[in-house]
């Protein structure tokens, strides 16, 4: 990682320890980050954290993969297929603007507030990220490739797996990567809804009961997890997108 992009965050837990150490906020309202980092490194040695975050991250990966495996293949089918496009855009068009917040009292009442309910809500979430960004990347193929592939006597098939997939992948990738923040934050809204484990349920219990520092905590360890993931995400990009001066360099 490159100096520069951690000093913004030291900027930003130096002011947030200034504003506690000052006074400005007292410390039953706002846990310093010294002590917020030492709650979540004793939190994650108990293993109880950990035990929550297992939880969170098994939901939010099984909704996002389902997610990406329903959204992809028909992503690439409506950005071929001009008939494909026409039969799905209106139903993608009259559930796309819905909000999942007001979708969770349905998912609750036929799915219970178990694991279902949040992973298909999830899955919900993520679905439209992914499938625009699919069908955008495949539009977005230079046709000239295209048409070069079939002088060449290559099949639909053929241009679909050689041509069509490899020019949409970044704008796949792209999508994933905003559906990956997206699948964190619908987890942890459900979890806070209704859960026995997670970490969402994590820092709802923490704040009923007045555990300041291990609220805080928990909410670092979502900021860490979703910037790992995110680093991850980039890596794995580069390591796919190898081909590209801009994501190599």
């Amino acid at each position: 990682m490159k100096v520069r992009r951690i000093i913004p965050l030291i900027i930003f837990f130096s002011g947030w320890e200034a504003i506690v150490m000052f006074g400005i906020f007292p410390t039953y309202l706002l846990s310093p980050p010294t002590v917020a980092l030492a709650t979540l490194f004793q939190l994650s040695l108990s293993g109880e954290l950990i035990k929550h975050i297992f939880y969170s991250l098994f939901r939010a990966f099984s909704g996002l993969s389902l997610a990406a495996l329903i959204a992809i293949p028909l992503g690439i089918a409506m950005g071929w297929s001009r008939l494909a496009d026409d039969l799905c855009s209106p139903l993608v068009e009259l559930f796309r603007p819905l909000p999942v917040v007001a979708l969770i009292p349905v998912a609750i009442l036929w799915l219970g507030i178990g694991d279902a309910s949040k992973i298909s809500l999830i899955c919900f979430a993520c679905f439209f990220p992914i499938l625009l960004n699919t069908i955008s990347g495949v539009r977005g193929v230079d046709i000239t490739l295209v048409k070069a592939a079939r002088s060449m006597g290559a099949t639909e098939v053929q241009i679909l797996k050689g041509v069509m997939f490899p020019g949409a992948l970044p704008t796949i990738l792209t999508g994933l990567r905003i559906s990956l923040a997206v699948s964190l934050i619908i987890v942890i809204v459900m979890e806070m809804i209704g859960a026995a484990h997670g970490i969402g349920y994590f820092i709802w219990s923490a704040k009923l009961t007045f555990r300041t520092n291990e609220m805080y905590a928990g909410i670092l360890a979502i900021g860490i997890i979703g910037f790992t993931l995110n680093e991850m995400m980039v890596r794995i990009e580069r390591k796919l997108l190898v081909w590209r001066p801009e994501v190599s360099a």
